[in-house]
């Protein structure tokens, strides 16, 4: 049974409306607020109990905790209902009725603040299982593809030299789709602290370790970023290969500077307006018959949003896809 907290000035006012709730929810009558499914305040308390329920609210983020403002229609109190949408920052009051209150409102209001907050608690159940899953397959996972990738770097090319890279580059591709998997899944958590990159080097070592055929990286920014060493460049890497499946194997790509951040550009076929928020998507891929998952854009678009760079698709200056990231901890050099 859910329960309520009534943070009621009038102990009339108080003892009626726990007799009318009393009918469907458990009651909590005590004047300091506790831990309850939703807060019942109204104009005379809501002075008081303002900085203790924002305190709880912010305290139990992300779970929605409801709190309905009771007032009376002389009051000059005047606040707005918050935005559904706008999750960053918890606002005091969620609901608002006015005295004396009718039954059936009550009840109907209560109702839709209680599911809301029943589907937050099964959205963060649901999210805490999913990272316990993935760090778990990303533990179990690791080992035994790290010691492929020793033991394939001790076997004899002389036999059959294709073969041999063949296995190398499965060993790495699984572990690329681990740590890309895990940044899907866990989001910031699986970001280590920033340190500082220098951009040609981060992206001239993505290119390295990629099948880059006829393909041409040209490299015009010279400035240093704040991220994560190990996932910047899968960052990157993602990008160049999506240029080089899309765009050809004499494809270029060019790593420009914008005054906020960079751009990854290439002279291949581009995407159309269309697409251009589609391609993000994760197992969105135009590619699945050259081996791709959908993976790797929608892994670029994760790790841009824990940096909280801001992000756009458009065309480049020769007719083929532009990716531009600005908002970005971005030092210009010398």
């Amino acid at each position: 049974m859910n329960q309520v907290q009534l943070l009621v000035a009038d102990e009339g006012n108080r003892r009626a409306l726990a007799e009318l709730l009393r009918e469907r929810y458990a009651v909590d009558t005590d004047q300091t607020v506790q831990t309850v499914d939703c807060h019942i305040v109204d104009d005379r308390t809501l002075p008081e109990y303002r900085e203790p329920l924002l305190a709880y609210k912010r305290e139990h983020q992300p779970l929605f905790c409801p709190v309905i403002l009771i007032r009376r229609e002389d009051t000059e109190i005047n606040i707005k209902l918050p935005d559904p949408d706008a999750t960053d920052c918890p606002q005091l009051v969620d609901e608002i009725m006015t005295a004396p209150v009718d039954k059936t409102i009550l009840f109907r209001r209560l109702s839709n603040l209680l599911v809301r907050r029943a589907n937050t608690r099964t959205l963060i159940e649901n999210t805490n299982r999913l990272d316990r899953f993935a760090s778990m397959l990303a533990h179990e996972l690791r080992n035994p593809v790290n010691i492929g990738q020793i033991y394939s770097q001790q076997l004899s090319t002389e036999a059959n030299a294709t073969a041999v890279e063949y296995i190398g580059e499965a060993f790495d591709r699984l572990e690329t789709m681990i740590d890309i998997l895990l940044v899907l899944a866990r989001g910031r958590e699986a970001v280590s602290d920033p340190t500082t990159i220098q951009l040609a080097d981060t992206t001239q070592a993505a290119w390295d370790v990629l099948d880059t055929k006829d393909a041409t990286l040209v490299t015009e920014v010279n400035a240093e970023i704040q991220a994560d060493e190990t996932y910047i460049q899968h960052f990157f890497r993602n990008l160049f290969k999506n240029a080089i499946e899309h765009g050809g194997a004499d494809v270029t790509v060019t790593v420009g500077g914008l005054q906020s951040g960079f751009y990854v550009a290439d002279n291949g076929t581009g995407i159309s307006p269309a697409e251009r928020e589609t391609v993000f998507e994760a197992g969105y891929t135009t590619a699945s018959e050259h081996g791709g998952t959908g993976l790797g854009l929608a892994f670029v678009r994760e790790l841009a949003d824990i940096y909280d760079w801001e992000w756009t698709v458009t065309e480049s200056n020769t007719g083929g896809a532009r990716f531009e990231f600005t908002n970005v901890d971005l030092t210009l050099g010398d």
